[in-house]
């Protein structure tokens, strides 16, 4: 919902031995630097207007965290302001016991 209309968003993966690493970039505006470190983070928006703007509550990212986090992974996000953002999900290919 943040890239604009003809943008692209790239699924990649990536096999890292033990784990997969998958990518999901886009071509949106970005992330603000100074919002990164809350992104997952319940109700946090980047924007007060997006939820009014784009829709949502802020919940998507904390429950993927959740999510991820219980299947012993990692979920981050890098961006660049006017430039898009890339989330990264790294997980064992193995469920640990």
């Amino acid at each position: 919902k943040f890239s604009p209309e003809g943008g692209t968003v790239t699924v990649s993966t990536t096999d890292e031995g033990s784990a997969v690493r998958i990518a999901v970039r886009d071509e949106g505006r970005g992330i603000p630097p100074e919002f990164l470190s809350r992104l997952f983070s319940p109700f946090e928006q980047a924007s007060a207007s997006d939820e009014f703007d784009l829709g949502g509550t802020g919940l998507g990212l904390s429950i993927c965290r959740e999510i991820v986090e219980r299947h012993d992974g990692k979920i981050s996000a890098e961006s660049v302001g006017g430039r898009g953002s890339t989330f990264v999900v790294v997980l064992a290919k193995t469920a640990s016991a």
